[in-house]
């Protein structure tokens, strides 16, 4: 189908957010199969709620999808709430986890229809927001490897991945990698 026809079909909702057009390809692949009469209005409540129809997609397309295929199930079986993973999805973008404990819970709610924060509260994978905890630890990484920190003042920007992997080694993966690189940057200019 022409790229005109094929916006036609989308639901005007979905079509823009936040002045943004909508990422086509992905909207496509779950409202333009008849097959999927169960996924389709899970996705589209999902978008609905959580504003960004691009990463309900993305949830959709992938981990959705994975798990179906995973657990033998039919769509049919798919029994979450849109609710649920739409708040997921805000919490990924508030910074209040992280891909990977965002995943552990999809599977949770995928399988249980556990509310998302209650659970991420429960099982300590919330990223911390102390910003007096997080700076503790970036000195602590920076002052026990001086030498990738010369090389990075030096230029050798791709030492500031290392350096970002040892906060995130060392906080278990509960802050946001951006931000630790970016108090990185701000430390040691």
């Amino acid at each position: 189908p022409t790229e005109k026809t094929v916006e036609s079909r989308i639901p005007p909702r979905l079509k823009v957010r936040k002045g943004a057009p909508m990422d086509l390809p992905h909207i496509m692949l779950l409202i333009d199969d008849p097959e999927r009469t169960v996924i389709e209005p899970l996705f589209e409540k999902t978008a609905d709620l959580c504003g960004n129809p691009k990463k309900a997609a993305n949830w959709f397309l992938g981990e959705t999808l994975r798990l179906l295929k995973e657990r033998g199930l039919e769509e049919e079986e798919v029994e979450f709430s849109p609710e649920h993973l739409a708040a997921l999805i805000a919490s990924v973008e508030k910074g209040e986890v992280n891909n990977q404990g965002a995943k552990e819970v999809f599977e949770k709610i995928f399988d249980e229809d556990v509310e998302p924060m209650a659970y991420i509260e429960a099982h300590g994978l919330k990223i911390s927001q102390s910003a007096g905890e997080a700076e503790a630890v970036v000195d602590k990484i920076l002052a026990a490897n001086a030498d990738a920190v010369e090389k990075y003042k030096n230029g050798e920007e791709k030492v500031l991945g290392f350096l970002v992997g040892q906060i995130m080694k060392e906080m278990k993966g509960k802050c946001n990698p951006g931000q630790m690189k970016e108090l990185i940057i701000s430390k040691v200019k």
